[in-house]
């Protein structure tokens, strides 16, 4: 096996650079493919397996590779998600899920104002987001190597599996944020009491800490695949 030389990896880098990928993983997939398959050839040989492979990874090929990607990902993501959510409700787990709910019972009575009681929501929230930016920053090696290698492309280059975690992540963060907002705006504008919001706001936490805690599992089962 040799090394191939600079040139030689330029060639690799614009042929694929060429087809017009984005998703950090595709590209250094592709390009670990390319540069340890053409190893084995020789110097003369190169331009032979290099059009040899880019029959193989066509355009149409790569861009199917990125769309699968984001696609299996997103499910996979969900399925993870609903098989640890079951999980706090079997036997073995359920004490943990019913000691959670009953400190959230025990704080839900002892607010007093309509304002703690959206503050309880936002706690969660806050979480969430803090979980959204924590996920960024340890999932960035995928996404820093791709640039590195392909410079020239550099800024239409996103890591997808990043993108699609942090969006799964804040997603309860952006509607449930428009939604708070309403009644607080009504209350605060009628001073009137929304006597159901004690009852909603203590749903929603629960729902909110056991989401944000089933995504941080699956978080944690992905990192051990994914750079960290």
């Amino acid at each position: 096996m040799r090394q191939l030389s600079e040139i030689e990896l330029q060639h690799v880098r614009h042929a694929i650079s060429a087809k017009g990928l984005q998703a950090a993983e595709i590209l250094l997939e592709v390009y670990d493919h390319y540069v340890s398959h053409l190893q084995e050839y020789k110097a003369e040989e190169f331009d032979a397996e290099l059009a040899a492979l880019e029959e193989k990874f066509t355009y149409g090929y790569c861009h199917a590779l990125q769309a699968n990607l984001q696609k299996s990902f997103k499910a996979e993501i969900s399925r993870n998600q609903w098989k640890v959510v079951r999980s706090y409700f079997c036997f073995s787990r359920l004490i943990y899920s019913l000691g959670l709910l009953s400190i959230l019972v025990t704080v839900s009575m002892n607010l007093k104002s309509d304002e703690q009681y959206l503050i309880m929501v936002y706690v969660p929230l806050s979480l969430l987001v803090g979980f959204s930016l924590f996920v960024l920053l340890k999932w960035r090696k995928n996404l820093k190597i791709a640039k590195d290698i392909f410079i020239e492309q550099k800024d239409s280059i996103k890591s997808v599996t990043t993108e699609i975690m942090v969006l799964k992540i804040i997603l309860p963060v952006l509607s449930l944020n428009a939604i708070i907002m309403i009644p607080k705006t009504f209350l605060a504008t009628h001073d009137l009491s929304f006597a159901l919001l004690p009852q909603i706001s203590l749903v929603l936490t629960m729902a909110l800490l056991l989401y944000g805690i089933s995504l941080f599992e699956v978080w944690k089962i992905k990192s051990k695949s994914l750079p960290a």
